[in-house]
C-alpha cells in the first residue's frame, strides 16, 4: 500500500503499521549482510588503538579554562571567608565586655578571696 499525501483519506493504525514493517524490514538478500560485515570490519581494521583522551583533543583548552576558573574562584571564597572570619573575631573581641574581677590588694588578706574568684571565672567561662 503506498501512502500519497492529499489525497483526504485517513489511514488507520493498520495501514501505517504495514506501511513502516515495508520500510524498515531487513534485506532479505544474504549478500546484503555479508557486505555490511566486511565494510564494519575494513573500518574496524583501519582504527589505530589510542589511549582514551585522545578522542577528546579539541576539549582540553576549555577543560584547562574550567579548572583555572575554579581555582580562581576558590581562592576568593577563600579569601573572602579568612577576612569575614577575621572581622568576626576583631568584632566580638572590640565589642565584648571584661567580667573579670580585679586584683586589688588590700591589708585585710582580700587578695587571696579576689584571686580565688578570678580562678574560678576563667576556668568556668570560655
Amino acid at each position: 500500500m503506498k501512502i500519497e499525501r492529499g489525497n483526504g483519506r485517513e489511514y488507520n493504525d493498520e495501514d501505517v503499521q504495514q506501511v513502516l514493517r515495508n520500510l524498515y524490514r531487513a534485506p532479505a538478500d544474504e549478500s546484503y549482510w555479508g557486505a555490511l560485515e566486511r565494510r564494519i570490519m575494513a573500518v574496524v581494521a583501519t582504527e589505530k588503538p589510542s589511549e582514551w583522551w585522545s578522542h577528546f583533543p579539541g576539549w582540553s583548552r576549555l577543560g584547562l579554562t574550567a579548572a583555572a576558573a575554579a581555582v580562581v574562584l576558590m581562592a576568593i571564597a577563600t579569601w573572602h571567608t579568612q577576612a569575614a572570619e577575621q572581622r568576626y573575631a576583631y568584632e566580638r573581641l572590640i565589642e565584648s565586655t571584661s567580667e573579670m574581677p580585679l586584683l586589688t590588694e588590700s591589708l585585710s588578706g582580700e587578695v587571696s578571696v579576689r584571686r580565688e574568684a578570678t580562678l574560678r571565672y576563667l576556668i568556668t567561662h570560655d
